[in-house]
């Protein structure tokens, strides 16, 4: 269940931008301008950042003591973090858009990408003089949400004590995974390294100590890489700055996260069942980029072309690019539980 949450998201989030990746939504987007684009991106995209951060940066250790050099163990990390309330919407007044974008409907509250399954307000952009003669606009709604407030991630973990007595590596990954969705290619990696140190055996007389301490740090990337067909056949009959369509190949959607932790554990071994806690801070970033070229519906503003005032064809490079971020100090813990070869 915890899979088919985290694949649901993956499939949605790849539906969602292929949606806004098409002419009308992409040429509205983009002509909003870079400030608005990532102002609202930012907004949008948090609390998946949030949820990530949390997910890739817990789970890592379950005890201070550090294997044995040669020794090994294998894990199955099962991670899962809901969004709260609070990040599944956001008001579009408060994210500070120019003056040129209009809120057509009364209520100005928009899902975030886990928020609402519904589209968000109508948006209108303008064009007023001296861009144009007369009042131009172009009209969209903000993206509706995914619906899933609680994401799960299944990662398979593999920890080995190092040669250096009192340090310990662990790597964490998922399986590379390909996808097609309505012909786009997609592909999530997910790799992650982290390392644990028994610092309290230097100190003198604190290994005599009850309880163990350590200090680790972790860190994992998440991407997910969408290839795209974006054509300008697929578009309304114009002909304006157009390229030829071998130039049109290199379109990717790149959905990434980075994040990271450092931690200062504390255990405490019992007969089959180990109590452990950590003072931990956890950051991560997380990016939306659209890349390659775009054709998308624009109005021609140029009064010396003769397309000028009319809706035309135009080519966008790398036109979507925002990222966001998280961090939080925090203190977790739990205990584990030893039968046999089994852990849980």
């Amino acid at each position: 269940m915890k899979k088919q949450y985290f694949l649901a998201f993956l499939s949605q989030l790849i539906f969602s931008s292929l949606g806004w990746s098409q002419s009308s939504e992409l040429g509205a987007l983009v002509q909003t301008g870079g400030q608005n684009i990532n102002r609202y991106g930012a907004a949008y995209l948090r609390p998946a950042n949030n949820v990530l951060g949390i997910i890739l940066n817990n789970g890592w250790y379950n005890t201070a003591e550090v294997l044995k050099p040669g020794r090994f163990e294998i894990r199955l990390v099962a991670s899962g973090a809901v969004a709260a309330s609070e990040d599944l919407t956001f008001d579009l007044r408060s994210i500070g858009l120019s003056n040129d974008i209009q809120i057509l409907d009364q209520n100005t509250v928009t899902p975030t990408i886990l928020g609402a399954d519904n589209p968000g307000p109508a948006i209108q952009k303008v064009f007023a003089p001296p861009l144009v003669d007369t009042l131009q606009t172009v009209n969209f709604n903000a993206p509706q949400g995914l619906g899933l407030n609680l994401l799960a991630l299944p990662q398979l973990q593999i920890s080995v004590g190092l040669p250096i007595k009192g340090l310990e590596a662990t790597l964490r990954f998922i399986p590379p995974l390909s996808y097609n969705f309505s012909g786009a290619n997609a592909n999530l990696g997910i790799y992650g390294l982290g390392i644990k140190w028994d610092f309290q055996r230097l100190i003198p007389r604190m290994n005599l100590w009850p309880v163990h301490f350590a200090l680790a740090a972790n860190a994992t990337y998440m991407g997910l890489i969408t290839s795209l067909d974006i054509q300008p056949a697929n578009l309304p009959n114009a002909s304006n700055n157009l390229l030829q369509a071998n130039q049109y190949q290199d379109q990717q959607l790149a959905f990434e996260t980075v994040a990271y932790g450092f931690s200062l554990l504390m255990s405490k071994k019992l007969p089959g069942v180990t109590f452990f806690t950590a003072l931990r801070y956890d950051a991560a970033t997380t990016s939306l980029n659209l890349k390659g070229n775009y054709p998308f519906t624009s109005v021609e503003t140029s009064r010396t072309d003769a397309d000028f005032q009319r809706q035309v064809v135009d080519v966008a490079r790398n036109p979507i690019s925002f990222n966001t971020n998280f961090q939080q100090i925090g203190i977790n813990g739990g205990m584990r539980i030893k039968l046999g070869f089994f852990t849980l």
